[in-house]
């Protein structure tokens, strides 16, 4: 990726900060090539055989880029600014207002306008099972209730019978194409619908100058049922059937958890969260992270932060969202004329129908992923014995295709592979805490420009309310531990973070948008967020007090001799 001094620059995009993987630091080895390769897969199927994926896309040790330079001849980003709104406000104001003049470069060969054109038919000949559910999905919308619900049965049955005896590799490669089925004609489709089909529709029907139907709109946008917002809930449910002094010693409780020596009601809600949502957890799309299904220690820890009183309780908070949508619903069709009230029962009929499928397509991620991390772990643990491998941990930092060679061929020094490919991640890990948006191949790195006033930081309002609360900046979930009233500071967030939500005051995050988890969690539990705060991580230290105001998107210092301690 580094060019040389005098030579062309190139830019380099990171899009997965707001969406995707979700984490800000360095990514292991395994998963950059785990990214890398259901990239080509699928560029592979759709675009039958043609060979440019390479040029767009790489990883980068630590992280996957884009390589901006080599599509600026075919998009200008001032115009697809404003799609990146919904989950990256930075990212979107960055391609709203860069410079990207310098980095023009030709073409390659594989890009080429004519070349992309050929390659873009046939693969809308490929996709065409993605067009045909759409279409169904739009005229037909019972109909594809009952074909997404097939599909969606198909992938956990694909999961299943995946056959053991493939190798690391081909396993990976069955899972992410159960994922792509699933997704061409079942999630896909239902996202966005969801989107472009509801919640961006039922602001469509309102009128936007008057203030009591804004108001309506965003009552009607929450109340919602989606993935992410019932693993929260089902958490805090689980979290307070036991008293929180049996949170004090979490490694005992670990162990009678794994002995089973548990109420009986408890045990049920235990294995229930687990066989739903075993394979979440913090920063959850890098493998080398572990994921609540294979340790208990992670969930209890989580648990212990619900188990505490003082924090709101989301499940109340929640269902008088549900009322308070219904009640909106029909307060706001009462409001419009015949032709607008038309158009605002359909939206909301298609919100209501498709907004669970927002978080399905990277849900099935972490299902196959899990699957994934479970084979690396089983192969980890042989090699242990053998004694190729000095910690389990150290296979995450070698590729797919050494783990598939080394498995093949006892010859292979598993050791010197893991201190070669593991240098740079381990040295990115130790020294990066927030990797950029955009940089150079010279390291330049491309911020947008903010001119705050003094005590004031602004962002993007993403959930309503205005709160008030010490300040706490989180690198990772579970880096410190944050009281009920405080304020979460952090860079992103991703499902992971949600237990932290319940005691939050309000979220403060540098990257983020309306449709990002961090706003969809934050609005469902009533607490004030802003996103695209830029170098907020940085700004504000623990301790301070500080104002979010969540309707104007701005973040004031406070005085903290005129406050008390909460």
């Amino acid at each position: 990726m580094q060019t040389e001094p005098g030579q062309q620059r190139l830019l380099y995009v990171d899009p997965s900060l707001g969406e995707g993987i979700t984490i800000s630091g360095a990514v292991s080895p395994i998963t950059s090539d785990l990214v890398a390769k259901w990239i080509n897969w699928f560029a592979d199927h759709a675009f039958a055989g043609e060979s440019f994926i390479g040029d767009i896309a790489c990883a980068g040790g630590a992280r996957l880029y884009g390589n901006l330079s080599n599509m600026l001849h075919l998009m200008d980003p001032r115009k697809i600014a404003s799609g990146k709104d919904y989950v990256d406000t930075t990212l979107a104001e960055l391609y709203a207002t860069a410079d990207f003049e310098p980095y023009r470069v030709k073409p390659p060969r594989h890009l080429g306008k004519a070349r992309l054109a050929w390659a873009v038919l046939k693969a809308c000949v490929r996709m065409r099972p993605f067009f045909f559910a759409m279409l169904q999905a739009m005229f037909r919308p019972e109909s594809f209730q009952v074909r997404y619900r097939q599909d969606l049965a198909d992938f956990d049955r694909a999961v299943v019978d995946a056959d053991p005896d493939l190798s690391i590799v081909d396993l990976a490669r069955e899972l992410y194409a159960a994922v792509g089925r699933t997704a061409l004609t079942a999630t896909a489709p239902a996202m966005l619908m969801f989107i472009y089909g509801g919640s961006d529709a039922v602001p469509r029907a309102s009128d936007a100058d008057s203030e009591r139907q804004r108001q309506l709109v965003a009552a009607i946008l929450g109340g919602g049922d989606e993935l992410v917002l019932q693993m929260g809930l089902a958490m805090f449910r689980l979290a307070r059937l036991l008293p929180e002094t049996e949170y004090h010693d979490l490694d005992a409780l670990r162990r009678r958890v794994e002995s089973r020596r548990m109420p009986e009601d408890f045990l049920a809600a235990w294995d229930d969260f687990i066989d739903r949502f075993g394979c979440r957890g913090p920063m959850e799309m890098d493998l080398a992270n572990p994921k609540y299904g294979d340790d208990a220690h992670l969930l209890l820890s989580q648990l212990a932060v619900l188990a505490t009183d003082g924090g709101t309780d989301p499940v109340a908070v929640h269902a008088d969202r549900v009322r308070g949508r219904a009640e909106a619903f029909a307060e706001l069709s009462a409001l419009l004329p015949r032709r607008r009230r038309r158009k605002l029962a359909r939206a909301y009929r298609i919100l209501c129908d498709f907004e669970g499928s927002r978080e399905l397509p990277k849900h099935h991620m972490t299902v196959v992923n899990m699957a994934i991390r479970q084979r690396l772990l089983a192969t980890a643990d042989r090699w242990l014995v053998e004694g190729r491998l000095e910690r389990r941990e150290q296979i995450f930092e070698l590729t797919l295709d050494d783990v598939a060679r080394a498995d093949a061929d006892d010859d292979v020094d598993v050791c010197a592979l893991v201190a070669e490919r593991g240098a740079f991640y381990r040295d990115a890990k130790e020294r990066v805490r927030h990797f950029p948006h955009l940089i150079d191949s010279r390291g330049r790195i491309l911020r947008p420009e903010r001119n705050y006033r003094p005590g004031e930081l602004t962002g993007v309002p993403v959930s309503p309310g205005i709160a008030r609360g010490r300040v706490k900046v989180l690198d990772t979930p579970f880096a410190k531990a944050l009281l009920p009233g405080e304020v979460l500071v952090a860079h992103t967030a991703d499902p992971g973070w949600t237990p932290l939500f319940i005691n939050a005051a309000a979220v403060v995050l540098e990257v983020g948008g309306e449709l990002q988890h961090g706003a969809l969690v934050a609005r469902e539990y009533g607490k004030p967020c802003i996103a695209g705060v830029i170098g907020v991580t940085s700004a504000l230290e623990d301790g301070q007090w500080i104002e979010v105001d969540g309707n104007a998107g701005v973040v004031s210092l406070v005085d903290d001799k005129r406050e008390t301690d909460p």
